[in-house]
């Protein structure tokens, strides 16, 4: 990610295993910017499932900085085909070493009828040993 007041790149793979929903995979580029203590990321993605076609989805995040492990911020999720937003979440976000961070959110859908959602996120990247 990006050092203080400069851009960053990545590429983000995941894949989900849910019994009761069937296999994710999710694609895609990831851009980041810090300046001061705020952060900002956006990612278009690809999200394939094991019983629906492919779909462009993008996300993107605004983040504080509280502390040098701790921030805490924003998230919103949507379709890149229609350009509207899916659901919104507020979340912490913790460090806990270089390579091992924490993620607990809630927020809800964009939309018709109750959408709850409530996301953990435990992320470990991986980095080549400096010498």
């Amino acid at each position: 990610f990006a050092s203080p007041g400069q851009f960053g790149a990545a590429l983000v793979v995941e894949y989900r295993y849910v019994r009761e929903q069937g296999d994710t995979l999710l694609i895609g580029p990831m851009f980041s910017r810090q300046v001061a203590r705020w952060s900002v990321a956006a990612s278009p993605f690809f999200k394939q499932t094991e019983s629906a076609a492919g779909s462009w989805l993008y996300w993107g995040s605004v983040r504080r900085r509280v502390t040098e492990r701790h921030a805490i911020g924003m998230e919103l999720y949507g379709s890149l085909t229609t350009l509207r937003g899916g659901k919104w979440l507020v979340g912490y976000y913790g460090r806990v070493s270089d390579a091992l961070s924490i993620n607990l959110s809630a927020g809800a859908g964009l939309g018709d009828g109750p959408d709850r959602v409530v996301r953990t996120t435990i992320v470990w990247q991986f980095r080549p040993k400096r010498r």
